[in-house]
This record gives structure tokens, sequence and C-alpha cells, in this order.
């Protein structure tokens, strides 16, 4: 009896092990990421005598997640002063304080990039490399480069055990000089058939968990609906090996859509524009016209994905867009906050009105499901 008792311990105790063991191993590897939209900078932002106040009431999401993502809409150039519409620039404070806030992963590729002409594309570089090599802030780019020679940037971040892949395009560009150090693709059939060829190819040569890809389109500023021919350039992106296809330039907020496989996992994720993060485009609201185009340069939102790798693979386990407002506070500063009915409640009644609309229109920019 005893004997027998002292084996079955022991299978027991050798089953749990192996339990143990298996748990472990298919354990769940979890990350967060963010994704923004548009970091511009009008006289209005970058007069401001403390940039980090701009981002204040956001901090929450962008520091605690693990990644956040946006497109950087103006060249950094130390060399030179502050430069608002039509050709951008800024000095490296306004930078640190979207960096200090917890942007980490800028796509620089867009139609002001060569504002400056390649000098300032030469010296947005060197800002950037310095801070990817600063052992303090973890910080990524894609959308230029230092060598002419090279086809495309991109990025292959690696944090917490997980392969993250990322590469910014422009297909629209202001000025056609000082071109061959951005990543610039033409929206024409035969340039667009070449770079979904490099993504293949790019994913091949890389293994990763996620690949994520910011696309600054060449669509029209200010419109709210996204052309067909847009769509199926994008979904052929997703064809190419890519997991998250992030639009920008619009300005304003588009629907997404998001992709799901036979068990109704999300895989993968179009973003058609999430609009400017900050910006000077709306100024003071138009209390008599809140559903004005252009009121809506003044919203947009901030993608929260949680994202698990496990025996399933990766899937989107959770996404939320959180909307966000430019407010134009009493003393003038121009400062990003969560649009909500507590923030709403705490203005003047006109401006709880005007709120109260633009709150209403943006639940209405909703995403698409679909099967894979």
């Amino acid at each position: 009896m005893r004997f027998t008792k002292f084996v079955l311990v022991v299978i027991f105790s050798f089953l749990s092990t192996i339990a143990i063991y298996s748990k472990e191993n298919e354990k769940a590897n979890y990350l967060d990421i963010t994704i923004a939209g548009d970091i511009m900078a009008h006289n209005v932002n970058y007069r401001m005598k403390d940039y980090n106040k701009i981002y204040t009431d956001i901090l929450n999401i962008t520091q605690n997640d693990d990644l956040t993502f946006c497109n950087l809409e103006t060249p950094v150039d130390g060399t030179i002063p502050y430069e608002t519409y039509p050709t951008f620039n800024v000095q490296p404070p306004y930078l640190q304080a979207a960096v200090d806030a917890g942007f980490e992963v800028f796509s620089l590729a867009n139609n002001h990039t060569n504002d400056q002409n390649g000098h300032g594309i030469t010296e947005t570089y060197k800002n950037f490399d310095t801070l990817r090599n600063n052992l303090e802030y973890k910080v990524y780019f894609s959308g230029i480069r230092e060598n002419k020679n090279v086809k495309f940037s991109y990025e292959l971040i690696e944090i917490k055990g997980w392969k993250i892949l990322f590469c910014g395009i422009t297909e629209c560009i202001n000025a056609y000089h000082d071109m061959e150090l951005i990543d610039y693709v033409p929206p024409t059939t035969k340039q667009r058939k070449a770079y979904l060829s490099f993504l293949s190819e790019l994913r091949a040569e890389n293994p990763c968990d996620l690949f994520l890809v910011a696309v600054h389109t060449a669509e029209p500023e200010y419109v709210r609906t996204v052309s067909d021919e847009r769509k199926a350039f994008f979904r052929q992106v997703l064809d190419a090996g890519v997991d998250i296809v992030w639009g920008n330039h619009p300005h304003v907020t588009q629907e997404w859509e998001v992709f799901k496989d036979d068990s109704g996992k999300v895989r993968k994720m179009i973003m058609y524009s999430t609009g400017n993060t900050i910006s000077g485009q709306r100024g003071w609201p138009d209390y008599e016209n809140p559903e004005g185009k252009y009121e809506y340069t003044g919203d947009s939102i901030l993608m929260e994905i949680s994202l698990v790798n496990d025996k399933n693979g990766v899937y989107m386990d959770f996404y939320n867009p959180t909307i966000i407002t430019t407010h134009v506070e009493s003393n003038g500063d121009y400062v990003i906050k969560k649009l909500t009915e507590g923030f709403i409640n705490r203005q003047s009644e006109k401006d709880r009105t005007y709120y109260t609309k633009r709150l209403e229109l943006m639940k209405q920019i909703k995403g698409i499901e679909n099967e894979l």
C-alpha cells in the first residue's frame, strides 16, 4: 500500500511538473501600442513657453504603453529659426517635448519633409539619430535616410521579446528638390508595385511579430471619406505581409478597418487617417458652425491597441479609439485634451455647446469589421 502511494505521489509530481512547464511555455506575450496622428507646428504651437504642457492630459496613455507612434510633419533644424506654414521648421526642444511625453516611433516622410531643403533633412536625421543613440530614450524613426543609395529606410524594433518592423513613406511632396533622402513613393501603378515587392522582401528578410507601415497619402486634405482606390491599395499593402497600415495627410480622422480570422481574432488593421494630434489648423473654434470641415482638424484619435503573441500567433486583443481635441486655453496655449464629458462639463457654456457637438460628430467616425 505504501509503495502504491509512493508511486502515485511520484507520478502526480511528474505530471504537475509537465503541466507547469507547458503552461510557462504557452504563456502569452503582451504589447501595448498607441497610434496617434500628426504632430504639427504652427506659430501658435511653437510660441508657447512650455512645450511639455501640450501633452499633459494624455500622458497616462503615451507614457504607460510600450510604444507610441506619430507622424512629425516638420523638419527639426536647430541651426535656423522656427517657421510656420507653408514651410515648417522646429528646433530640438519642440521634438524633445514629444519624446518626453512618450512618443517613441516617428514617421518622417510627408509633404513637408523637405521644407528646409536638403540641409533641413540632414539636420532632422542628425537630431533623431542623436536621440536614437541616447540610452535614456528609446526613439525610432523612418521616412528619411542618411544615405541616398539606400532604397528605403526602416526600423526593426526589439522590445519586451517582440520584434516590430516599421516603415514610413510619403506619396506626396510639396517641392521636387532634395528628394534623394526621402522615402517617396509616387502613387503610380508601377511605383506602388515596386514598393509592394520591397515590403514583401523586407518582411521575408526580417522575421518579426508585427509589421507596421505609415503612408502619407496622396489624398485630398480635410476630406473625411476614403476613396475606393485608397482602400484597394492599403489592402494590397496588407497582402504584402504588413499587419497594420496607418495613413495620414488628410488632417482629419477617417474610418478604420479591422480584419478577423475564422476564430474571430483581429489579425490586421487599417487606419486611413488618424487626424492631427496637435496643430494650429483649427485655431479658435467656430462656435456658429461646429460641423465645418476645418473644425475636424482640431479633433482626432489615439488608437490604443493591446497585442497578444501566444500559441495562436499574434492578434489584437483590444483596440480603442480615444478621442482627443486641441483646446485653446485662456492664455492662448494650444494643448491636447481628451474629449470627454468631464472635460466638456468644466468649460464655459459656449464651449460646452461646441465641444458637445464635436464629441457627437467624432463618435460617428467608426471602424468596420471584415474577414480575412
